[in-house]
């Protein structure tokens, strides 16, 4: 999670890609994704909470609030994130926005 925080900061769609799941990442659309991100001045990560997603588990969800500033201001996106473990690395499968 934290790593894929990181890389929308930093612009890196190619880490996003790679940390996506295999089977979703259809969904995945690196250009709408850059200029979406365009723009963005990311301020933080809150992980609001988790469910499994430990060593002994093959999947997990991670709960978070990510700040960031654009042109019009302050935002923020808050998910219920799904993961699961791929040979052996953890990947984003999707998630569900959460009110704020």
């Amino acid at each position: 999670m934290r790593s894929r925080y990181t890389a929308f900061a930093v612009g890196e769609l190619a880490w996003l890609a790679r940390t996506h799941d295999p089977a979703t990442l259809e969904a995945f659309d690196a250009e709408d994704v850059r200029q979406w991100n365009a723009g963005n001045r990311w301020i933080s990560l809150t992980i609001l909470g988790t469910e499994a997603g430990l060593e002994a588990d093959d999947a997990g969800r991670v709960r978070f609030e990510a700040r960031f500033k654009r042109a019009d201001g302050e935002h923020s996106l808050r998910e219920d994130s799904a993961f699961r473990r791929v040979d052996g690395r953890w990947v984003y499968v999707d998630g569900e926005s959460l009110p704020d």
